[in-house]
């Protein structure tokens, strides 16, 4: 495991620095509409408006919906300022896929992602991989990272495993399916040592999604409570080994809790599929 290999320096130790944003109103109504298809699926329903074979299957929609929440591009824009607009062979996940929320011509994250680091001053040189790239551009591009030809690559559905890239610094999280085992080989992917380099550490910047601030008449829902204890048990998991753990528990915002009624000291998995 990688508490146990950073301990034994296989792989190197890092600083994790999580924040959160919100989904907007139209997507937690889109995101309200999905989960209940997803319970109409599962109950083997034929009842309700959505209609899978047209929309696709909505586990998956609403997946893509978080992964392309509209305000992580703005917590994007703000880590750049915080840096200055320095980034130093970096990995960015995110996503190509467009969410159901946004009008169908609207860009996808990684068009997004990809007008902002073009348009920052002093310019940011990067390039793109995907899953779709021949192996040997994805190679040429990652050495072309080592190299510090590229100040970053941005990463759609690859490089989670069977790549090795010590040289690799920073990595940011805009994107992920949510499935823990890619947690652990994305953070691998920047944990990796590098004797040339003389790499001590590595950073991850891990952009969350919640949903907007309920109504405190009303309270929040149990999908509410679901899609934020998921995303703090990640960063419960992700700032446990990390060379600051207390900063970075700190980092999760006391409001959040409290609003969305999660015990984080007893958050884990478990709890999580024992809601209801």
């Amino acid at each position: 495991d990688l508490k146990t290999a950073i301990k034994e320096k296989y792989l190197c130790p890092y600083d994790y620095f999580p924040s959160y944003v919100p989904l907007t109103e139209d997507e937690m109504d889109k995101y309200r509409k999905l989960t209940t298809a997803i319970a109409a699926v599962m109950e083997k329903k034929k009842k309700g408006t959505y209609n899978k074979k047209i929309d696709g299957e909505p586990s998956l929609r609403r997946q893509e919906l978080v992964q392309a929440a509209e305000n992580k591009l703005t917590e994007l824009e703000e880590l750049l300022q915080m840096k200055n607009n320095q980034l130093e062979q970096t990995l960015i996940y995110c996503t190509n896929t467009r969410s159901s929320a946004h009008p169908k011509d609207n860009p996808t994250q990684l068009e997004h992602v990809k007008n902002i680091l073009s348009t920052r001053k002093p310019i940011i040189i990067s390039d793109s991989i995907t899953w779709k790239d021949p192996t040997k551009d994805r190679l040429r591009i990652l050495d072309n990272l080592a190299n510090k030809a590229f100040h970053c690559v941005t990463a759609v559905r690859c490089l989670d495993e069977g790549v090795d890239i010590p040289a690799c610094r920073t990595a940011i999280f805009m994107a992920s399916t949510g499935n823990p085992a890619q947690f652990i080989q994305r953070r691998g992917r920047v944990l990796r040592k590098d004797k040339r380099t003389g790499k001590t550490h590595a950073t991850i910047y891990d952009i969350l999604v919640i949903p907007p601030k309920p109504d405190p008449d009303d309270g929040p829902t149990l999908t509410e409570m679901k899609e934020v204890a998921k995303e703090l048990l990640r960063h419960k998991e992700f700032a446990a080994i990390a060379r600051n753990p207390d900063d970075a528990r700190k980092m999760i915002e006391k409001e959040v809790i409290e609003t969305f009624n999660i015990p984080y000291d007893e958050l884990d998995q478990e709890w999580i599929n024992n809601m209801s």
